[in-house]
């Protein structure tokens, strides 16, 4: 794969299909890291002897996967390359200013505060096993190869500084897409060229809050925004293994003894697990007292997170009794101090 230098760490993800015994259908996914010797070749030890997926862990997804099944005492080679002999390069332009304090901190190409993927022409994001993650360096250049033929749809998404106590990125404000296909002759690196980033228009307070649909978790009832018309709103997003969202429940539990108890505020929990008997798991144990609805794992093809822009979590809205809204990812750190702005 790219050239990397010796004793590269390398993190590869994989996930191991369980045996119907002991929970059919179901999967475990971990990662493991390994040294990189400078051919490129790692190898990985205590590996289950298991049918597995296998990937190089790329900005969070599993670049690369093929299909493995270890042999308990025996070596088994994954070669990510097999048959993949295409390669593309080129350099993103990063939109607006780079803030130096920002840049010392977290540089903007981070995985926190860039999205990049390729994926075949056609696959869907949910499809987690066909993703080929380009690697970027600071002046925006990237490298891509051990791509098979075929067509492919290039994408790439900037985010803003996400917060210190966020699962995910930050806010996305820009993106760049590209599509190119790979020949199966081709012997040289497609060179995309210069990819200049395109601001994505996100809401803000003053504008209608849109639509959101979801299936309450307490009895599978539909729900809808807009059915909470008539009083302020407070919309949490968030998952079940989200470490900060559980961190935010002590406060959002106080804020509702103090506004929700009394009718003065409404508070809904909007639930981004792919399982959602995890979700109910946690909420059997928390025992929130306010509702909480699930809409749809978190994706890039979640409507809601699309249109909301969360790429990070918990994010906290606060919408009016019209549906307008007020506040857009209040900071932790502000939201009693927000609530008492515009409830006093």
């Amino acid at each position: 794969m790219e050239a990397r230098e010796p004793e590269d760490k390398v993190y590869i993800s994989a996930e191991a299909v369980l045996p119907e015994e002991w929970e059919a259908g179901d999967s475990v996914e971990f990662s493991l890291g390994t040294q990189c010797e400078a051919s490129g070749r790692f190898s990985l030890g205590y590996v289950p002897a298991l049918p597995i997926k296998i990937g190089e862990s790329r900005r969070w997804v599993k670049s690369h996967v093929v299909d493995i099944t270890p042999e308990s005492g025996k070596t088994t080679v994954a070669d990510f390359c097999a048959e993949r002999t295409g390669a593309v390069m080129g350099k993103l332009l990063a939109l607006g200013t780079l803030n130096p304090d920002e840049e010392e901190k977290e540089p903007w190409h981070s995985n926190r505060r860039l999205f990049i993927n390729v994926r075949p022409r056609g696959v869907v994001p949910e499809d987690k096993y066909n993703n080929y993650v380009p690697l970027v360096q600071k002046d925006g250049g990237f490298t891509l190869d051990c791509l098979p033929p075929g067509d492919y749809d290039f994408k790439a998404t900037q985010h803003a500084m996400p917060p210190e106590n966020a699962c995910g990125r930050g806010t996305p404000f820009a993106k760049v897409e590209q599509s190119f296909s790979i020949a199966p002759d081709q012997t040289t690196p497609m060179d995309l060229g210069e990819l200049l980033f395109e601001a994505i228009p996100l809401p803000q307070p003053g504008q209608a809050a849109a639509e959101i649909q979801g299936t309450a978790l307490a009895d599978d009832q539909a729900w809808k925004l807009s059915d909470e018309r008539g009083a302020p709103v407070l919309l949490v997003f968030w998952t079940s293994w989200c470490a900060p969202c559980r961190a935010e429940i002590p406060l959002l539990k106080t804020l509702w003894q103090k506004y929700g108890e009394s009718g003065r505020l409404r508070m809904v929990g909007l639930n981004l697990d792919f399982r959602i008997k995890n979700a109910r798991k946690f909420l059997e144990k928390e025992k929130l007292p306010w509702p909480q609805v699930n809409i749809g794992a978190w994706s890039e093809t979640n409507a809601t997170t699309v249109a909301y822009g969360i790429s990070g979590i918990p994010s906290v809205w606060l919408i009016d009794g019209n549906g307008t809204i007020l506040e857009s990812n209040i900071p932790e750190d502000t939201l009693a101090a927000t609530l008492e702005r515009h409830l006093p």
